[in-house]
């Protein structure tokens, strides 16, 4: 049986252009009682979509991208933690919070853009984030300054990620290609070419020295890193595929379509091992729990759903998003989902024990 997780308060109005401050919203999943946080993108403008999001690997963290150009770190503890002269009382039902972001970086000179279009190093001390300007680039994670601008794409960069070991970095484009990065040298060690379409996000393995990407005819595909060969071509939808992920023990690959369905891949074999189904619009983004037994997507219709890997039934759909949902992520502690919309918010969603 599917849970049904709502915010537990409506948000009716935005703050006006400029006003530096989010509101925490009482969100569940799994029935439970724990206070969940909306982070609000700050201005009521269209440039404020948040395309891309990551959870710092203590989970105590978050970075977001968005169309504006910047990237912004937020905390993400308790809201118990912010002081009482930050708590409002509400006439409805719920708790309100100003939730103020640590950092906004800025340098990118054109939309950050892109789903897995950040992402945390594996150590925490470094951010990396892409955008339309056709470059990625390293943050320090503490200070927020750019450590370094990786150029080389000649057209947006749709997706970014790091290797296990934070030694190297991958980046996707709309240029067909594939760029492999050496995070010390900031060179680019390798160009991984011969896609017919545009690339629409990327991903590593953790331990099988496999990358994948997929692109906008549909398909995805699975690469060794070393060798920079094509390992497995899959005819994976109809129309563009939008994300793809590797679980955790790098065994299954998940793509998700603007065809409304979430595909799931043996990585090894090619071969298919569940079609997703039950969103109603485009499923932008995917992302497996640390555990690996669970799967969740985010879609155009406003909603995300939590899949079981085992039964690969949907356990859970969280509602409380106005607009489409973008982006989201496990955090690596298993105990919270975070999720990025086109409202302009992130949404924490606190799990149960059963989603660990």
């Amino acid at each position: 049986k599917q849970q049904r997780c709502r915010c537990g308060l409506s948000l009716q109005t935005r703050p006006s252009p400029g006003t530096r401050y989010g509101y925490g919203l009482v969100c569940q999943v799994g029935g439970n009682n724990r206070r969940s946080l909306l982070f609000n993108n700050f201005c009521c403008t269209p440039q404020d979509y948040v395309l891309g999001l990551c959870v710092g690997p203590d989970s105590t963290w978050a970075v977001s991208v968005s169309k504006d150009n910047t990237v912004r770190r937020w905390c993400l503890r308790d809201p118990d933690h912010y002081a009482a002269t930050d708590v409002y009382s509400s006439a409805t039902k719920g708790s309100k919070h100003i939730v103020r972001p640590a950092a906004t970086w800025e340098g990118h000179t054109a939309p950050v853009k892109g789903v897995g279009c950040c992402a945390y190093a594996p150590s925490g001390a470094t951010v990396l984030s892409g955008s339309a300007d056709h470059t990625c680039k390293l943050w320090n994670a503490e200070k927020g300054d750019c450590l370094a601008t990786l150029a080389g794409h000649k057209k947006a960069v749709t997706g970014c990620c790091f290797s296990a070991d934070g030694k190297l970095c991958l980046s996707s484009s709309k240029d067909k290609t594939l760029r492999l990065w050496d995070v010390a040298t900031t060179n680019c060690v390798g160009i991984i070419e011969g896609h017919a379409t545009p690339l629409t996000s990327c991903t590593l393995g953790s331990k099988n020295g496999h990358a994948a990407c997929c692109s906008t005819d549909g398909k995805a595909c699975i690469l060794d890193v070393a060798t920079k060969a094509t390992v497995t071509t899959l005819v994976a939808h109809t129309e563009s595929a939008l994300c793809c992920k590797f679980s955790p023990d790098d065994q299954l690959l998940a793509t998700c379509s603007d065809d409304k369905t979430t595909k799931v891949w043996d990585a090894k074999s090619g071969a298919a091992v569940a079609t997703l189904s039950g969103h109603k619009f485009s499923v932008n983004c995917c992302a497996f729990s640390p555990s690996g037994l669970f799967l969740v997507t985010a879609s155009d219709d406003q909603t995300l759903k939590i899949w079981n890997t085992k039964t690969w039934e949907a356990v859970a759909v969280c509602h409380g998003h106005s607009w489409p949902v973008s982006t989201c992520a496990f955090s690596p502690c298993g105990s919270f989902l975070l999720s990025g919309s086109y409202d302009q918010t992130l949404k924490l969603w606190p799990l149960d024990k059963q989603f660990n």
